[in-house]
């Protein structure tokens, strides 16, 4: 819902403010929306249990949602890095309205709050795909503040009407990077990248503990979800 709304304040405050850079947010906070239904499907199917056709329970689903969101990360920073360019080139300039700064301003704090309270219902729950959500409304959060330095500097100084531009840049740097190791950490788990090595000692050590085990050898283990 906190999403939804974003969307249309958003894309409203940057239409009528005349910011480029609020309403290229309102589609990032788009992608949160459309990021959100993914994790919601992947939770919903990924903490099914075994069944006749699915051995080893369905954990791989919550892997694939958080790959989804990590793609989707990637993309939006690409989209906003390549309209940030084109402004620069072009020397588009326009100064935004106040109103621009006031929505950039309740987004930050709206997201940052909605980073925490799913980052730590993620940690609570072990969901993979739920923590990296919460990433995604981290870097939302981000670009909002790239957004407000943007407008900010613009109503100080005509002279600097690109900077949310540059600002924008800078911030997707961090949004790609996310979305980059997302993707690396969930492509691992489904072609069963072995866990290292302390994990493997653990084991080791639990299994040698065991009454009558006599020796321990080729240990083999692989992730499922967070399993």
């Amino acid at each position: 819902m906190v999403n939804i709304l974003l969307v249309i304040v958003k894309v409203w405050a940057g239409v009528v403010g005349r910011s480029q850079a609020l309403l290229a947010d309102g589609i990032h906070s788009l992608s949160d929306l459309f990021s959100d239904f993914v994790v919601m499907l992947g939770l919903k199917w990924g903490r099914k249990g075994e069944d006749e056709d699915h051995h080893f329970g369905h954990a791989r689903i919550e892997t694939i949602s958080s790959m989804i969101v990590g793609i989707l990360l990637v993309a939006t920073a690409l989209g906003l890095a390549w309209n940030a360019v084109v402004n620069i080139q072009h020397h588009e300039e326009s100064i935004p309205g106040t109103v621009t700064i006031v929505v950039a301003f309740v987004s930050i704090i709206l997201k940052e709050g909605m980073y925490w309270y799913t980052r730590i219902v993620g940690e609570k729950i072990r969901s993979l795909a739920l923590l990296s959500n919460a990433w995604h409304h981290r870097t939302d959060a981000l670009s909002s503040i790239a957004v407000l330095i943007g407008v900010a500097a613009a109503n100080i100084n005509p002279a600097w009407s690109i900077a949310d531009s540059v600002a924008a840049i800078v911030v997707t740097w961090f949004i790609a990077r996310v979305g980059i190791s997302l993707i690396w950490n969930a492509f691992r788990e489904v072609v069963d990248t072995a866990p290292d090595r302390k994990v493997l000692d653990r084991l080791s050590s639990l299994a040698s503990g065991v009454d009558g085990v006599r020796q321990v050898h080729d240990i083999r283990a692989r992730y499922s979800g967070t399993q």
